[in-house]
């Protein structure tokens, strides 16, 4: 007999996302001020750093 936990792990299927992603956190002393997120083949130039 299985257990419950056995039973349902045996449902699950992994799914891998290969996908790089670049992430910028700006904060101070208070905590965070900005979280921005920059995807695959996009470049940090000057028109997104400013």
């Amino acid at each position: 007999m299985e257990t419950p936990f056995v039973a349902a792990s045996k449902k699950i299927q992994n799914t891998f996302v290969s996908e790089k992603v670049l992430t910028s956190v700006f904060l101070n002393r208070h905590g965070v001020i900005l979280v921005e997120y920059l995807s695959y083949g996009n470049t940090v130039n000057a028109d997104r750093y400013c």
